[in-house]
């Protein structure tokens, strides 16, 4: 009689199931060409620093809505753009790159929308650094997209429209102050460097810059209507929902027509081989 080993609780059991003898399938290698093709076109353009950006700007537009609505009266523009800052800051938590980017988009229109019933000066003044400033940011991230182009070329043609309003009045006039003629002129500026987003696909023409000095042009063209205290915290709304559309139109483009970009990119850097010449026989 043999005696049994003792039995131990820690030791594995050995699996009845047969071992696959088939070779696993080797992965894709990654190649250069690839990362250049993530590079000339990513699918979700500005996905993590967009959320602290939409959380701060939202931030931005409710705080001073709701000392308004507190301290006295505001109008009912200013709570459409107080909405748009509700959405905005919505658009910053969920982990749908989609969502967000309909959500920061949708705050974009609604703020447009209720400054529309304030005179369409205004709206103007607030729809112009938008279309500029996503544009810039599209040509920093697609630049060899035609279409972005376009879109450039209308935005620089509204900003340089706005500008002309820079503090609520045409610049021309004889009443008007110094701050809103210096705002003008930077505005100007931040037009006529956006237009080096005309320049060849090799690189960006510091597009990702010209849009942060557009954003802040724009916003202070916004803020110097009224220099004091109650004016700047009453214009500050409007400047705040800057950035939310921004990102909003930049990252909806980026969620729709990221993957036509990428598959169009994917073309153009596939290597295809050269046939040899034809040499005719005599």
């Amino acid at each position: 009689m043999h005696s049994l080993p003792p039995f131990d609780p820690t030791v594995a059991r050995p699996s009845k199931k047969p071992v696959p003898t088939a070779p696993l399938k080797a992965p894709r290698p990654i190649l250069a060409s690839d990362c250049l093709v993530d590079d000339a076109a990513p699918l979700e353009p500005y996905a993590r620093s967009g959320k602290v950006v939409l959380t701060v700007a939202s931030l931005g537009v409710i705080a001073p809505v709701v000392y308004l609505a507190i301290v006295k009266a505001a109008a009912p523009a200013l709570f459409g753009v107080g909405a748009a800052g509700v959405l905005g800051l919505a658009a910053a938590f969920p982990r749908r790159y989609a969502l967000r980017a309909t959500l920061a988009t949708t705050a974009a229109i609604v703020a447009v929308a209720a400054t529309i019933l304030l005179g369409p000066i205004l709206a103007l003044r607030v729809a112009a650094p938008m279309i500029l400033s996503a544009s810039l940011l599209l040509r920093a991230t697609y630049r060899d997209n035609g279409a972005v182009r376009v879109a450039l070329g209308i935005g620089v043609l509204a900003y340089a429209a706005a500008a002309t309003f820079a503090g609520g009045a045409s610049i021309f006039g004889s009443a008007v102050g110094l701050a809103p003629r210096v705002v003008a002129g930077s505005m100007g500026l931040a037009a006529a460097l956006s237009l080096l987003g005309f320049m060849g696909e090799e690189t960006t023409a510091g597009s990702t810059a010209w849009s942060v000095l557009a954003l802040l042009a724009g916003a202070a063209g916004l803020l110097c209507q009224n220099l004091q205290l109650s004016g700047l915290v009453a214009n500050a709304p409007f400047a705040a929902v800057l950035p939310i559309g921004t990102l909003g139109g930049a990252m909806l483009v980026g969620a729709q027509l990221g993957p036509r970009f990428r598959r169009l990119a994917r073309e153009r850097s596939t290597i295809r081989p050269v046939e040899p010449p034809v040499v005719s026989e005599p």
